[in-house]
């Protein structure tokens, strides 16, 4: 259970510590609208530690319970754009299509993805939904391989991965501070060879005056 537990952005208490009623008043479409208004990419979504994902929902409240949370989302974009109705059976197969090997996706994905379909609202219907979820878990797959892979550039480049970007800046001035004192050490050993040899010139030339 420890490990189910997650902050709600919203919540007083623990999200999954919520009954069935508190957590879908917490987590309604259109709170979830400005909850996660500043997740803009998939990306985004997949740091959200602090929210359920549907494995998390599934675990807590069961298998119905989190195919009714996603026929929610369904019926409420329906209903916002004035949409008719399939029947309750064809939005429930919806709801598992979309589920379908997704159940790493978390409410702020959820939240992204109905938001994505509600931008060419006059195109809603069930097979849209269902291709809208796979898109997006496609997107997000990708983007975070693509992380991945740079992430791993930059492990290679500076020896392991800088936690905040202002790492990657300290490592860099204090590189740039090594490279001076370098170049100001090779300057120093110059200017005292080239003192060495003047010296040794003028003892030369002293001898010969004597």
């Amino acid at each position: 259970m420890a490990d189910l537990v997650k902050k709600s952005e919203a919540g007083l208490k623990p999200a999954l510590q919520l009954n069935q009623k508190e957590f879908l008043q917490t987590f309604s479409p259109i709170k979830c609208v400005t909850m996660f208004e500043a997740d803009i990419i998939p990306l985004d979504c997949a740091r959200r530690s602090d929210v359920p994902s549907l494995i998390d929902i599934k675990k807590q409240y069961g298998e119905d319970y989190l195919t009714g949370f996603v026929c929610l989302w369904i019926t409420e974009i329906l209903d916002y754009y004035g949409k008719k109705y399939p029947s309750e059976n064809v939005i429930k197969t919806c709801a598992l299509d979309c589920l379908k090997g997704r159940m790493y996706l978390n409410i702020a994905d959820i939240n992204l993805i109905f938001g994505d379909i509600s931008r060419t609202a006059s195109d809603i219907n069930m097979p849209r939904i269902v291709k809208a979820f796979a898109d997006y878990a496609n997107e997000r797959a990708t983007s975070f391989y693509e992380k991945k892979l740079s992430e791993d550039d930059v492990i290679k480049k500076h020896g392991y991965m800088p936690k905040p970007i202002a790492d990657i800046a300290k490592q860099t001035a204090e590189a740039m501070q090594e490279f001076q004192l370098q170049q100001a050490q090779k300057q120093a050993q110059l200017e005292l060879a080239e003192l060495n040899r003047i010296y040794h010139l003028q003892s030369i030339l002293d001898g010969v005056k004597k």
